[in-house]
């Protein structure tokens, strides 16, 4: 059965104020060092959650099931060493099909100092990436979704005939705002309707899900007065208060579960 996942956010009043650094206004957004350094003057220790709810819809448009994702998050500010800590974790309870069931992901801990270093579960970062701007221009923005579903430019499928279909996966993204797939992808064609199929297909829609939550958040950020969108301006907001946390939030672990599904979609077509 094909399933179209819609996304309709709904947060909880967790995060009620925004926070950009102040900053922004006065210095150059794409200053690494000094966007982490407001960053760290206007953080604060605080534990809090939010709550996300998507609709699963057959291709007719009813509503088949829901799935509601739950995120909790800590942070923590070190005057003395001049580090904040974010502490992520993140668990999703679904209903589908009459059936329910619950994941828990594996705790991401994000931090920084204000020497301009990240951390990302203890590792320092690579600066390559943490330099990757939203909207490449090398990006494929313009590559429309298949006919069957699906990004062709990440992770896709396409129904060929009745019950045969052509499968389509890179194994990994450009960067981490999924502009595009990194390298030559995988296809199989002329593959029977079976658990392969249907693993597949739910695969390329939670990657798909996965670029349109950062699409949407990133136009959030830039609502909110962020010029540009480095993945380490996307790091220094993951600890804010605020409309900006929770869209940087969204777009760090939307990131990391694409990442994790393309990998898997990949794998299926040894």
């Amino acid at each position: 059965m094909k399933r179209v996942i819609v996304m309709a956010l709904i947060f909880s009043l967790f995060f009620s104020t925004a926070f950009i650094p102040k900053s922004n206004a006065e210095t150059p957004v794409d200053n690494q060092t000094d966007f982490l350094n407001e960053a760290f003057k206007e953080s604060t220790n605080l534990e809090d959650s939010n709550t996300q709810t998507i609709d699963i819809k057959n291709d007719d448009g009813s509503i088949i099931g829901k799935e509601i994702i739950t995120i909790t998050r800590k942070v923590e500010k070190n005057i003395e060493e001049g580090t904040v800590t974010i502490t992520l974790n993140r668990e999703t309870h679904t209903e589908l099909d009459g059936k329910v069931s619950n994941k828990v992901y594996d705790t991401e801990v994000v931090s920084y100092t204000t020497d301009g270093e990240v951390f990302i579960n203890g590792i320092e970062a690579d600066q390559n990436e943490l330099n990757e701007l939203v909207y490449d221009s090398k990006s494929p923005v313009i590559s429309t979704r298949l006919a069957s579903g699906g990004l062709s430019y990440l992770t896709s499928y396409k129904e060929t005939s009745s019950k045969k279909y052509t499968l389509k996966a890179y194994k990994e993204p450009t960067n981490a705002f999924l502009d595009g797939g990194k390298g030559t992808p995988r296809t199989k064609k002329n593959v029977s309707y079976g658990a392969k199929v249907v693993d597949f297909k739910q695969l390329s829609k939670n990657v798909s899900s996965a670029r349109s939550t950062i699409l949407t958040a990133s136009a959030t950020l830039v609502a909110a007065g962020i010029g540009a969108l480095y993945w380490w301006t996307i790091v220094a907001l993951v600890g804010s208060a605020g409309t900006a946390g929770i869209a940087a939030y969204q777009i760090y672990s939307a990131s990391n579960s694409a990442k994790a599904d393309m990998k898997e979609a990949y794998n299926l077509l040894k």
